[in-house]
Formats: structure tokens, C-alpha cells, sequence
């Protein structure tokens, strides 16, 4: 997969998780069928997330394999570290956007 495919689809798996919490913050609470409802959404953010793992992980193996021709350690490390960073700033944004829909949900 080459890189403009793997941003294609990382954006349309960050839509998705978007679309996910949308659809969550619709769920009525007394529902009976909501826990089986939010079991499948689980299931889908989980498979959402294993896709954007997927791509982290060839990014870096690319990075890797690029940098191998010059052997520069330092690069890979900052590779490596700018990677964890934009990690965790998305697990952040996605913090925010469930605490909103749940501030909005439960007010």
C-alpha cells in the first residue's frame, strides 16, 4: 500500500470513529437493546483502531527499512517518537470527543 492510500484510509477510519461516537450519542438509555448496541459499536472501534495501528506499524517498518540504507539510529528513534506522539494526541482528541457526547448525552 503506498503512502496516499494509507492517508486515504487512515482519514476514513478517523471518520469513522467520528461517525462511531455520533451514533453513540444518539443511543437512548433506557433501551433494552443497548447493551448489545454498544457491544457492537465496541467491536467496530476496536476494528477501526486495529486498522489505524496497522497503518502506524507500516509507517514505522518504512521508516525503518528507509532509514536502514543509511543506518541513522537517531532517525528511527525520532520516527519512532513522532509516531507515539501523534498517538497519543489522537487518544486525547478522542478523550474529548467522548466526554462531550457524554456531557451532551447526560447533562
Amino acid at each position: 500500500m503506498n503512502e496516499g492510500n494509507e492517508l486515504m484510509l487512515e482519514r476514513a477510519a478517523h471518520l469513522q470513529l467520528l461517525d462511531l461516537e455520533d451514533r453513540r450519542a444518539e443511543l437512548i438509555a433506557d433501551d433494552p437493546t443497548l447493551t448489545e448496541l454498544e457491544i457492537t459499536y465496541d467491536l467496530i472501534e476496536a476494528d477501526i483502531q486495529t486498522t489505524l495501528q496497522s497503518i502506524r506499524d507500516r509507517r514505522i517498518a518504512r521508516a525503518v527499512h528507509n532509514a536502514g540504507r543509511t543506518a541513522d539510529s537517531a532517525l528511527i528513534a525520532r520516527i519512532a517518537q513522532a509516531e507515539s506522539s501523534a498517538q497519543e494526541e489522537l487518544h486525547h482528541h478522542q478523550e474529548v470527543v467522548i466526554l462531550a457526547t457524554l456531557a451532551i448525552r447526560y447533562p
